[in-house]
């Protein structure tokens, strides 16, 4: 290629474009907000966002009067918002663009313009598809596992699939023991993986449970270690 060629060529390739940020984040999820200016931290969920212009929180119902009046007179309050997104820590400065209290108590943030990442978790979560039987005391129901790791790993049920008293199990929020029966690409037999029930989530037609692994014995824990290290 000519001199002549080359400069042709830079001229038409178009600049690089740098991606716009996009906030890791879903409806609903719990937020830790820091206000330096009044000394106060609040506690509230996010309620909407449109990317590049705002972000949209519920307002705390015991929210101090005076703040309200405040953040509506000064312009540009900054906060610090701080949020767990599976297993990883976020965080991120922004301001204060408006406060509503009727007929919904609302908060209105300026879209950040980055995030501080921190993860949280000590292995690698592997997103898998696996079919499974979990047993909840003498309940045995079948799940998909969606996310796996040597520390545990996330299950799905159909809401379809359980009936009340197995629906209460599911949210009851106490530290249930449960065992989870899975045959492990690669092994011959299945494998069960013993553990505790640590949270619940409600999506549309299902339930997500994230269980943490407890008391493996030694030849589930091989097995575990095994598969997941094949697919690291």
């Amino acid at each position: 290629m000519t001199d002549k060629h080359k400069d042709v060529v830079g001229k038409l390739t178009p600049p690089s474009k740098k991606q716009p940020f996009q906030l890791i984040i879903d409806i609903n999820t719990k937020l830790h907000i820091g206000i330096p200016e009044f000394s106060a931290k609040i506690k509230c969920e996010l309620t909407g966002i449109k990317q590049d212009d705002y972000v949209i929180t519920t307002l705390p119902l015991l929210y101090d009067s005076s703040f309200v009046d405040k953040c509506s007179n000064l312009d540009g309050i900054e906060i610090i918002c701080r949020y767990i997104y599976k297993g990883i820590a976020y965080g991120f400065k922004s301001d204060i663009i408006g406060i509503i209290t009727t007929p919904i108590q609302i908060m209105v943030l300026d879209y950040p313009k980055s995030a501080e990442v921190c993860n949280l978790r000590r292995y690698k979560r592997h997103y898998v598809l696996l079919i499974c039987k979990v047993i909840f005391y003498t309940k045995t129901l079948y799940a998909s596992i969606l996310d796996i790791n040597e520390n545990g790993c996330q299950l799905a049920m159909l809401k379809s699939s359980l009936d009340e008293s197995a629906m209460q199990m599911m949210l009851n929020t106490s530290p249930d023991n449960v065992c989870v029966i899975v045959k492990l690409p690669g092994s011959k037999e299945s494998v069960q993986l013993t553990g505790v029930k640590k949270n619940y989530r409600i999506e549309s037609d299902e339930i997500c449970l994230g269980i943490k692994f407890k008391d493996l014995c030694q030849e589930s824990e091989d097995l575990l270690r095994k598969y997941t290290s094949a697919l690291s």
